[in-house]
């Protein structure tokens, strides 16, 4: 701990948002406050005060947000209390503190609607707001008007957030299908944030299809009047499956785990527009503008599908270039906009959705502005996309330059290593057989010379064994000329004497060693 919003259901289903907020503020200011007292079972404490929050007066409501929130800026919709300083303010008529929302000009009383949101009764801030700028836009008396408009196939079809379809039970099966939550769907690519009213929703037939992708070829079961319960939910008892190769597979797949998931198909009689940060209450959850919410619609049919519909779907059900006409009852008439793959189109008072342009060429000529601000910004992209990619391949040019005199640097040091390794080695073989030997130390640097080891080396190997071998050959044919240590008498003798011979010994070493270097070849 502490909580967050996410944890909220594990303890209280069914809370809006804002609510989620609340019983998230609620608890953790409970769990602190026990905990720095001592307390025993504190979470426990907190989660039960927290739940039972919602079942409060609105005195209980006051007394507890004067408990946990000491600063007016902590409480809903108090961000901007002490900004401004002068009013009047609407901030009360919400529930938010004293000196919030400011409507004491008309730009800052526009804010105050676009900002209700925040408040925990953002209508009380708009009825407010309305009763000092009457005139405002969003003040305005919602009328009604008639539409008929052609509507892509892919918009009248959805999947909500908790709508599945699987099977139930071994012989006698059974179908566990919920076709729409109830909630809200966000951010849907037609409709913005999209509510369906359930207590608007008709079903003019005994029987309604259950279909595969909403294609007609292929065919699940077929059900009654499905359930009303918060949800749209398929009747068990009243469906039954036929007998088709896809609604076998369906029936085999789904026994066997495989996620399906369920699609609902109706068409709107009745449509609702809200504008930015307008809020409405639909099946028990709040819904913020922009955004739609059809207040009456008729029942369809009911799919099962792997997938609704994304940017690769190519059945045609789910299309946004295929249309269906649609007549349907408008409810308010403000300025309201919803995106395509293509434009955004503006749908506001009662104006007539024109059909989509279907070449490039058409796009061009009808949205000028709109196509060279796409150009631009592809165009934009792209030439930052390439100097991003040409930085990076410099970048890594440079890196592998680096990287290529590192390599060489160790190579260089490995080559000079590896040299004197096998130099130390053959050294090692000479010294240890001259010591051996009788044959004088002032010769072994002279003898040394002569026994060269580069022609024994091979892939940065000496090879110790012929090496060896050679410089035994090479020290015998030393012994046998006679080029060995003689050792002098201790007779009486004279300096003369001593370097008469030694003078006699160089000589015939020297001799020797001409010698040699004749029957090698190494002097002529």
């Amino acid at each position: 701990m502490p909580w967050t919003v996410k944890d909220v259901d594990g303890f209280k289903k069914g809370l809006t948002p804002e609510q989620k907020k609340k019983w998230v503020s609620t608890a953790n200011g409970v769990l602190k406050e026990c905990q720095s007292q001592g307390g025993s079972d504190c979470e426990g404490k907190a989660i039960r005060i927290a739940n039972s929050k919602f079942e409060w007066t609105d005195e209980q409501w006051e007394e507890h947000d004067e408990h946990f929130a000491t600063k007016p800026q902590d409480k809903p919709g108090g961000s901007n209390v002490g900004k401004y300083k002068k009013g009047p303010f609407c901030g009360p008529a919400g529930g938010a503190p004293q000196g919030s929302y400011p409507v004491n000009t008309r730009a800052r009383a526009i804010s105050a609607i676009a900002y209700a949101r925040h408040a925990p009764n953002p209508s009380g801030i708009r009825k407010c707001v309305c009763g000092h700028y009457p005139d405002l836009p969003a003040c305005g008396k919602k009328e009604k008007s008639s539409m008929s408009e052609k509507i892509p196939k892919g918009a009248l079809r959805f999947v909500s957030t908790g709508a599945h379809a699987f099977v139930e039970g071994e012989e006698d099966k059974q179908l566990n299908m919920v076709v729409y939550s109830g909630g809200v769907i966000q951010g849907h690519w037609y409709w913005n944030n999209l509510a369906i009213d359930l207590e608007g929703m008709s079903f003019p037939m005994e029987r309604y299809p259950i279909l595969e992708n909403h294609d007609t070829a292929k065919k699940i079961g077929f059900t009654g009047k499905p359930i009303i319960d918060g949800r749209i939910i398929i009747n068990p008892k009243t469906t039954r499956f036929v007998d088709t190769e896809e609604s076998r597979e369906f029936q085999k797949l789904s026994s066997e785990g495989f996620p399906y998931q369920s699609s609902l198909y109706a068409k709107p009689t009745s449509v609702e527009r809200l504008v930015e940060g307008e809020k409405k209450e639909v099946n028990g959850q709040i819904i913020t503008g922009p955004g739609t919410i059809w207040r009456n619609c008729e029942f369809k049919e009911a799919s099962v599908c792997v997938f609704g519909w994304d940017s690769k779907t190519n059945s045609s059900v789910f299309s946004r270039d295929e249309t269906e006409d649609v007549d349907y009852t408008q409810i308010g008439g403000e300025s309201y906009t919803y995106m395509t793959d293509a434009i955004v189109v503006d749908n506001s008072n009662n104006k007539e959705v024109k059909e989509m342009p279907k070449t490039v060429k058409e796009l061009q000529e009808k949205y000028p502005e709109l196509v060279q601000k796409l150009t631009d910004d592809l165009s934009a992209g792209h030439s930052q996309e390439l100097q991003a990619k040409d930085d990076e391949i410099n970048r890594l040019k440079k890196e592998n330059e680096k990287q290529g005199d590192r390599i060489d640097h160790l190579e260089k040091k490995d080559i000079i290593r590896t040299e004197r390794e096998i130099k130390s080695e053959a050294m090692q073989i000479v010294n240890s057989k001259l010591v051996a030997t009788d044959i004088p130390e002032r010769l072994y640097e002279k003898i040394r010379r002569l026994v060269k080891h580069d022609r024994f080396v091979q892939d940065d190997v000496l090879d110790t064994e012929a090496y060896s071998k050679f410089v035994d050959d090479e020290i015998k044919d030393f012994e046998e000329v006679g080029v060995t240590k003689t050792v002098l008498g201790m007779g009486g003798t004279s300096k003369g004497d001593v370097d008469d011979a030694k003078e006699k010994l160089d000589k015939e070493d020297d001799d020797a060693i001409e010698k040699m270097l004749k029957m090698t070849g190494d002097i002529q």
